[in-house]
């Protein structure tokens, strides 16, 4: 590839990753830490909708259908991650397709785990 696409950081307790209602930054992929993803409710009081450990993905839902983040992701202990930048994905997709391809399975994958998980908890409420 002509650049790198995954750019690698560490990130400080309380740091943001994404600020809900901003453009997309991108995937993020938690190699260490501990990060808290949440929503600001109706009145402005911070929801967290749940709080995530090493090996998770966020970022894809702005980053797929091109919208603002639709959550805020802040570090809740010293992190290390690594950024697939919108920019970025277009040119893996044109220069590395097998790459390209195998994210957009992970990407899949994760998302139809969430649907279950999500259908299951209102399912639970239900009963």
């Amino acid at each position: 590839m002509r650049r790198r696409a995954i750019r690698s950081r560490a990130v400080a307790a309380d740091v943001a990753l994404m600020i809900q209602g901003r453009p997309s930054e991108g995937i993020f992929c938690l190699e260490v830490g501990r990060i808290r993803v949440e929503v600001e409710g109706p009145a402005g009081e911070k929801l967290r909708l749940r709080t995530k450990q090493a090996g998770t993905i966020v970022g894809e839902i702005s980053l797929y259908l091109g919208t603002p983040c639709s959550a805020t992701v802040v570090a809740e202990s010293e992190c290390v991650v690594h950024q697939l930048p919108p920019s970025d994905l277009a040119a893996l997709l044109d220069e590395a397709p097998a790459a390209a391809a195998a994210l957009h399975y992970v990407v899949a994958r994760l998302l139809a785990e969430r649907v279950v998980t999500t259908t299951e908890a209102v399912l639970a409420l239900h009963r």
